[in-house]
């Protein structure tokens, strides 16, 4: 997966505090094009040019560059550690928690929502909808964050994560008919906990 910049589409500014985001307009967006790998099941191996998995070895998660980065710089920085990650609540995976809340994204630009509990029921099991990254930016220290476009269903729906340091992500959803440009967000998401290793839906 790589980003190119085209034209129009919404902004993140990542305020370096996980928690705290906002949009702005005009910028441009960034194109997710194909690598080639596919976004089926089970876990998906790492990026390049990323760091390494959550909570593992003595260095950071993600490189810092060093100064803030926007735009195509912060995004070619940032598609290594999104290509086949996950943000999730319970890091080992459901069953080992009752409930658990993840968002998987591929390496084929496709990103999987899934919420599995102990009730198949009450699960909430998505197919696999592709995005665009619309907006990037990084902090000086590695902190990161994007804004996806989402073709959900028919429906375009939006997405802004922040990922700290430490790989705390929180998300704020924009769900069909909503404008992030102009309108508040549909939701409020985390902390989820970014990993690598993109996953569907599947138990």
């Amino acid at each position: 997966m790589t980003a190119q910049l085209a034209p129009g589409a919404a902004r993140l500014r990542v305020s370096g505090k996980a928690g705290k985001r906002s949009v702005s307009s005009p910028a441009r967006s960034l194109t997710v094009t194909d690598g080639g790998s596919g976004g089926g099941g089970g876990s998906g191996g790492g990026g390049s040019g990323g760091g390494g998995g959550s909570g593992g070895g003595s260095g950071p998660l993600f490189t810092p560059p060093g100064k803030d980065l926007s735009g195509q710089e912060a995004a070619d920085r940032i598609v290594p550690y999104l290509s086949n990650a996950s943000f999730t609540d319970c890091v080992p995976g459901w069953p080992n928690c009752a409930v658990e809340t993840r968002y998987g994204f591929f390496s084929n630009a496709t990103m999987f929502y899934c919420r599995l509990t102990n009730s198949s029921g009450s699960d909430i099991i998505n197919a696999g909808h592709p995005f665009q990254i619309i907006g990037a930016e990084m902090k000086a220290d590695g902190a990161w964050g994007v804004s996806l476009r989402v073709e959900s269903y028919d429906n375009t729906v939006y997405y802004n994560w922040e990922v700290s340091t430490a790989g705390v992500v929180y998300g704020s959803y924009w769900g069909p008919g909503a404008d992030p440009r102009s309108q508040p967000a549909t939701q409020s998401i985390g902390p989820l906990q970014w990993v690598r290793g993109a996953r569907n839906c599947s138990y």
